[in-house]
Formats: structure tokens, C-alpha cells, sequence
């Protein structure tokens, strides 16, 4: 007689539980990935908003060392800087009563009172003395600053 060797099908309760736990395990994974994803995100931004700030402020200071070069300088003056301007930083306004220039910068890290960017306040008091014929655009432009005896004149052309 022939023995027939029956197998005997059982469902294995350890497959289904490797399942639920690689499925719970990528879950959990997955979760992490997306929170360092969106902590990466805001950190590059505010990273970004940082180097914007810092190039705007140079670019400032840089415009008040040229106009207080000028201005000291005397009639026939003349000298030019080439700066750069980032995308996010509308700059150049002048404040007459503190003598000052200032930029600002559009960023959703920032709340809109503290957006300012200030220069140092020019050495040279020279009020109404001071003829803007510049608008700079971002990017890389040339700063032409002069004097022609009454008034010094800063004028930007993009390069």
C-alpha cells in the first residue's frame, strides 16, 4: 500500500503579520521623510532670505561709500562700482530727514515691519544735493557716482 503523503494547507499567521508590520514601518518612514522634507524646505528659504539681506546690505553700503566718495572728493569726481542686486530686494530709497538709504526685502519668512534694510547714514550731509538717476534692477549693474560741483549724481546701468 502506498502511503499518500497529504499536506496539510495551513494559513500562515506569520505572512500576514510581516505584512501589517513592513506596511507600519513604511508609514512611520514615510511621515519622517515628509517632516524633514518640509524642515529642509523652510530652512533653504530662510537660508535664501539671509543671502538676499546680506547682498542688499552690501549692495547699500556700497552706494553710501561711493556718494560719501564723491561728495568729499570734490567738483570732477568720479568713480564706479559694479554690485549686484538679488531678485527679491527693492532698493534704493532715500530717506532726506536721516540721511540714510534703504531697501526692502519681500520674503514670507519675514513680517512686513521688519523687511527694512538700512544703510548707514551717509557721512556727507548733502539733503537736497543728491541727483538719483537710478533705478536698479536685480542682478549685476554699475553704479557711475559723481560730482559736478552743485550736485552728486548716481546714475545705474545694467551691465
Amino acid at each position: 500500500m502506498s502511503k499518500v503523503l497529504r499536506r496539510r494547507v495551513v494559513s500562515s499567521p506569520v505572512r500576514g503579520q510581516f505584512s501589517i508590520d513592513f506596511f507600519l514601518v513604511l508609514s512611520i518612514v514615510i511621515a519622517f521623510a515628509v517632516l524633514l522634507y518640509n524642515v529642509a524646505i523652510s530652512e533653504v528659504g530662510k537660508s535664501t532670505l539671509l543671502d538676499s539681506a546680506i547682498l542688499g546690505q552690501n549692495t547699500l553700503d556700497s552706494i553710501a561709500s561711493g556718494i560719501d566718495f564723491a561728495a568729499f572728493a570734490g567738483n570732477g569726481s568720479h568713480v564706479r562700482k559694479e554690485l549686484w542686486l538679488p531678485a527679491d530686494v527693492n532698493c534704493l530709497f532715500f530717506n532726506q530727514s536721516a540721511n540714510h538709504f534703504y531697501c526692502f526685502v519681500s520674503s514670507g519668512y519675514l513680517p512686513s515691519s521688519k523687511n527694512r534694510l538700512v544703510s548707514r547714514t551717509l557721512l556727507s550731509s548733502l539733503g537736497s544735493n543728491l541727483a538719483l538717476q537710478c533705478v536698479p534692477r536685480p542682478g549685476w549693474f554699475a553704479a557711475d557716482f559723481s560730482n559736478n560741483g552743485t550736485n552728486v549724481v548716481l546714475a545705474c546701468h545694467p551691465i
